[in-house]
């Protein structure tokens, strides 16, 4: 019931101005693919640095909370690097293009301020961060080691 509240409101805010509207869906779509790039981008990083375990060295050995260990499926070798660059740079090309205007010579009225706004969302997670986040978050349990392979 709340999410449809919620996009009820979104909704209504296209009757009012629809570069309103464009805002809130250009902040949505580029704040979905910075987590994606994120997320991709650290795992490109650790492909290619070769820092992540495959479960068959883990028989018999200690392990760490911080290790990463694949799961049951992933791309192997090169084709895997390949298609996680290849996400990365998706990803960059859409959040680049999330912020465009939908006019070529927009006025003032009909400029998309979403760039404006994502980099004030940015910057009070930061400091709330600092500020107060920090000192409160303890992070997950970690209560399980992963499969053993004999």
């Amino acid at each position: 019931m709340v999410m449809a509240g919620v996009s009820c409101t979104i909704g209504l805010i296209n009757i009012g101005s629809a570069t309103a509207f464009n805002i809130v869906i250009s902040i949505g779509i580029c704040s979905l693919y910075a987590s994606y790039i994120l997320t991709e981008a650290l795992l490109l990083w650790h492909r290619v640095r070769g820092t992540i375990r495959h479960p068959n060295q883990m028989a018999g050995s200690t392990w760490h909370a911080n290790e990463l260990v694949w799961g049951p499926f992933h791309v192997p070798g090169i084709w895997g690097i390949l298609l996680n660059a290849f996400g990365v740079g998706y990803g960059i090309i859409v959040f680049i293009f999330s912020f465009f205007p939908q006019t070529v010579n927009p006025d003032a009225a009909h400029m998309n301020y979403s760039s404006l706004l994502m980099g004030a969302i940015m910057l009070f997670a930061v400091v709330y961060y600092h500020v107060y986040a920090r000192k409160v978050y303890t992070g997950p349990v970690v209560e399980i080691a992963p499969y053993q392979v004999s």
